[in-house]
């Protein structure tokens, strides 16, 4: 009897453990996206969101200016699907992957600096003017683009014909 009530004691005991790690592991994660949720919180990012979507969308009609009667709608539609509110829990969980609770921790400690708070601030600025410098570096260079495409198709083109040619001789 008594060696029944052991068997049945470390059974329950085994099967518990499981249940004890999950439980160790879904604290660790929800401390991980607590510390996730700080960072983000500590880089602006909500105010950083907003600025990104109206820089995005002014940089957009500006290259097309067809389309600047429309620009109000397109920030209704930005602010609705980009907006930090409706991406707060992803951004948390792409941060999670990204770093060690202890990583987390030092990125928070430097965002809360009055540096960290300035590069918060100014990176939609400095993304907007990044893409505008990608941008106009490739129009400088849309010929040779547009000639190196035209190449390749040529070389596609040919391969074709040999593969079909090539095709055609086997059979």
């Amino acid at each position: 009897m008594k060696c029944k009530l052991t068997q049945v004691v470390v059974v329950c005991l085994v099967a518990m453990i499981p249940i004890a790690i999950t439980a160790g592991e879904k604290e660790d994660d929800k401390s991980h996206t607590v510390a996730a949720i700080e960072l983000l919180e500590s880089m602006q990012l909500e105010i950083t969101f907003e600025k990104t979507i109206e820089s995005a969308v002014d940089l957009q009609v500006k290259q097309n200016p067809s389309i600047a009667p429309y620009r109000k709608v397109m920030l209704e539609f930005f602010s609705k699907y980009m907006s930090w509110e409706s991406l707060k829990d992803e951004m948390a969980q792409i941060y999670v992957d990204a770093f060690t609770i202890q990583e987390l921790k030092e990125l928070t400690a430097f965002y809360k600096t009055p540096v960290g708070k300035k590069v918060a601030l100014l990176m939609p600025q400095l993304m907007t003017k990044g893409g505008e410098l990608g941008m106009k570096r490739v129009q400088e260079h849309m010929p040779e683009l547009q000639l190196m495409i035209a190449e390749e198709h040529r070389r596609i083109e040919e391969e074709k014909i040999s593969n079909k040619a090539r095709d055609g001789e086997k059979k």
